[in-house]
């Protein structure tokens, strides 16, 4: 983190705003191709059902994706104040903030969707040529809803700490892994919707991994 500060306390602001910009936009463009990467590969079971249940059940990983931006975007903000600050102590408490609250509320999304399943299918819009697809689909989008907020969460974190690259890096390395997985898991055609969603799930794990790695102890 030492290293970091050195970015906020006597970078110049132009450079600065380029450091943090440049990796910011590139994850934000890994971010698009991974949320076409598993509609792409459950399209290549050329199962029409399957496809509409992927889509269908996309509003609730956008839903996750607002939650974690409104924690994680919050926390660096605020992370960046209080570096600029020195308030060390202050900027883990922020930081044990943002991880607890994203896991608390992951898990809140995995009950909530699992106890309410099937209102949420209607609402969601699923029928019954999509309804077994969209409910296989949204189950493990349910399970692993703590590691989809955690990931996506933390990856704001470490970037308020200054450390864009390495956030970078992690949602780079999160979506080659989904990306090299799907091709290799949806050789089941009936199965393909369920396949995509654990290839979802390994690349947030990883990806949360990387984070963890790269974050200061």
């Amino acid at each position: 983190m030492k290293s970091d500060q050195e970015l906020f306390l006597r970078t110049p602001v132009r450079k600065a705003v380029m450091r943090m910009a440049i990796p910011t936009v590139i994850s934000s463009l890994v971010l698009v191709i991974y949320n076409m990467a598993d509609t792409f590969f459950v399209g290549q079971t050329h199962d029409a059902c399957q496809v509409a249940a992927v889509s269908l059940t996309n509003a609730v990983f956008v839903m996750y994706m607002a939650v974690a931006n409104l924690i994680g975007i919050g926390g660096s903000a605020t992370i960046s104040i209080l570096l600029g600050q020195k308030e060390e102590k202050r900027v883990r408490a922020a930081s044990a903030f943002c991880f607890y609250s994203s896991l608390a509320v992951g898990l809140l999304a995995t009950a909530a969707i699992l106890l309410g399943m099937e209102p949420l299918l209607r609402i969601l819009g699923s029928t019954p040529d999509t309804w077994e697809f969209s409910r296989d689909y949204l189950f493990y989008i349910a399970v692993g809803a703590p590691f989809i907020l955690l990931a996506n969460s933390f990856g704001h974190v470490v970037r308020g700490e200054g450390a864009a690259n390495a956030s970078m890096l992690g949602g780079m390395i999160g979506t080659v892994v989904n990306i090299v997985l799907d091709p290799h898991l949806h050789s089941d055609a009936g199965h393909g919707h369920c396949r995509c969603s654990h290839c979802h799930g390994a690349g947030q794990c990883v990806r949360l991994r990387i984070l963890y790695l790269v974050s200061d102890p």
